[in-house]
């Protein structure tokens, strides 16, 4: 059986504050707590599969930044 495409656009609800008290466009962070490969492992992997630029924040934190336009 056939799979259904995957749709190129996604509707999301817009957050009631766009702008922060310097009237930057508000950005987002996640956080994500588990149990399995260590965090360098897994941001890693992120990193192949989005790409972005990998920063170590501690030997247990670390951050995948993108271009503003999330590219």
């Amino acid at each position: 059986m056939a799979q259904p495409a995957l749709s190129t656009s996604i509707d999301f609800a817009l957050p009631p504050i766009l702008h922060n008290e310097q009237g930057r466009m508000r950005t987002v962070g996640v956080e994500i707590e588990f149990v399995g490969p260590s965090a360098e492992k897994t941001v890693q992997a992120l990193q192949e599969a989005l790409g972005g630029r990998l920063i170590e924040e501690d030997p247990h934190a670390f951050a995948l930044r993108s271009r503003p336009s999330g590219t």
